[in-house]
């Protein structure tokens, strides 16, 4: 396949997102398994001990899906066209830990509907770059 030289307009905008997006979750994760006091007083005490007591497994998924598609995200940012199999493993990561928290751990009864909302949303974000990073490979937009 035949890479384009010129990338579209949108994808530095698309990519910076992506970073912003990922970033956060990784703050998100790194300030919970961390056991940061001050970002853990933003939650009940009841939160709190639902977050800090996952099984190994769902904190590795979760790690995976924060990591991998921050790096993702980076590579997308410097036109690379490995970057969409990276988004789709933090995709794929991401939406089994919200499957498992959701569908077998009973976390909306911790969050509610603004939980599933904010859980929900982030996991169609990154589904969103993901699927844009696959476009623009598809394109030969990314090298």
């Amino acid at each position: 396949m035949a890479v384009s030289s010129e990338h579209p307009r949108s994808l530095p905008l698309v990519a910076a997102l992506a970073v912003l997006f990922y970033l956060i979750a990784a703050a998100d994760y790194l300030l919970t398994m961390l056991g940061v006091q001050a970002y853990l007083d933003l939650f009940t005490p009841e939160q709190v001990a639902y977050l800090t007591t996952l099984p190994q497994w769902v904190e590795a998924t979760w790690a995976v899906g924060v990591w991998v598609g921050l790096l993702g995200a980076l590579l997308l940012g410097i036109g690379r066209g490995s970057s969409p199999i990276y988004l789709a493993i933090g995709t794929i990561a991401l939406g089994v830990v919200i499957i498992f928290l959701y569908g077998f751990r009973g976390a909306y009864w911790l969050t509610g509907i603004p939980g599933v909302a904010l859980m929900g949303g982030g996991w169609l974000l990154a589904l969103i770059f993901y699927l844009y990073a696959r476009q623009m490979r598809a394109a030969g937009r990314l090298g």
